[in-house]
């Protein structure tokens, strides 16, 4: 999904998650947990590239000259 905007990614990555929590209630009760299990590794996983992602930018930000103001 690198090419799609962040609002995008956004819509898709819902409708994922959306047609992903109807399967999982649909599913019999041995597919749900598995189904649960694999969810909170996707949700780590996520947690971790947006953590990833924060901690780039804040880098980023932090490398960024500092403007003065002048003296009066």
């Amino acid at each position: 999904m690198r090419g799609l905007s962040r609002r995008d990614q956004w819509y898709v990555g819902s409708r994922l998650a959306a047609l992903a929590m109807i399967a999982i209630y649909i599913a019999s009760p041995p597919v749900q947990r598995l189904a649960g299990s694999a969810l909170i590794g996707v949700s780590t996983l996520i947690g971790n590239e947006i953590e990833k992602s924060f901690a780039r930018s804040m880098d980023e930000i932090s490398k960024r000259p500092v403007k003065t103001l002048p003296a009066r």
